[in-house]
């Protein structure tokens, strides 16, 4: 029997080389050969491909199958199943269905208080998503807090420039569309800028990650110099590697 492992590492090799046709045809094909434990991490890899490649109809097909393998599992109440819940609320989020995105994003947030030592990066990351699709919905001051809650999680641990700097980026969008306070945003804008070009900051893999991410939401902001720099710093680095 092959071990799911060699699975989701090929699948990986693939997708940091965008290789998404063939990362889609692995893992569909090995959709149908597991038994239902190994499947769900088929289908947590298949919510991301489907959302990075905007398939919307698979997507969301997949995060239904998703929820009710975790319940046949009768995994719910795990630390695995937050995590999982996470990625079917990003996809609601990605095709814009902030409301059923935050009831997945709930879920996990009730797992992870009911863990006590769940990695700060970890609620961060949470928060940030939390915050976000809050300020799609228009619940700002909700959003608002949330966001505070990842600075002051990121803030507990060292080497979170880069996840500090997406925080500051989701504030900034939730200050230009949610209040439309283009000084604040401006504010924002500047403290995840600083944070990308500290020194000490590795341009790294994780770098270019972010920086990918990023970009786009620095040239809605209009500051387009410097998400284009992260386009072409994050290529520099893929190339690289």
């Amino acid at each position: 029997m092959i071990e799911i492992d060699k699975i989701i590492a090929k699948t990986d090799e693939y997708l940091s080389h965008n290789k998404y046709e063939e990362a889609q045809r692995l893992l569909t094909y090995w959709e149908k050969e597991l038994d239902n434990r190994n499947l769900l991490s088929i289908y947590n890899e298949l919510l991301g491909l489907y959302r990075k490649t905007k398939q919307k109809k698979k997507a969301i097909e997949t995060a239904i199958l998703t929820e009710a393998l975790i319940t046949r599992l009768a995994l719910g109440e795990s630390l695995s199943a937050a995590t999982i819940y996470i990625n079917i609320a990003t996809v609601y989020s990605a095709f814009q269905d902030y409301a059923k995105a935050l009831e997945f994003y709930k879920k996990a947030e009730k797992l992870y208080q009911s863990f006590n030592q769940v990695d700060n990066k970890l609620i961060a990351s949470l928060y940030n998503n939390l915050g976000t699709c809050l300020t799609m919905l228009k619940k700002l001051q909700l959003s608002r807090a949330y966001l505070n809650l990842a600075l002051a999680s990121l803030n507990k641990e060292a080497n979170t420039q880069l996840d500090r700097a997406i925080t500051y980026l989701n504030l900034a969008d939730l200050s230009l569309f949610g209040y439309n306070n283009e000084e604040e945003e401006a504010e924002y804008l500047n403290n995840a800028k600083a944070l990308f070009l500290l020194p000490e900051v590795k341009h790294d893999g994780y770098y270019a990650f972010v920086s990918e991410k990023c970009a786009p939401g620095f040239i809605t902001h209009r500051e387009i110099e410097f998400g284009n720099y992260l386009k072409s710093e994050a290529n520099r680095i893929y190339e690289r590697t």
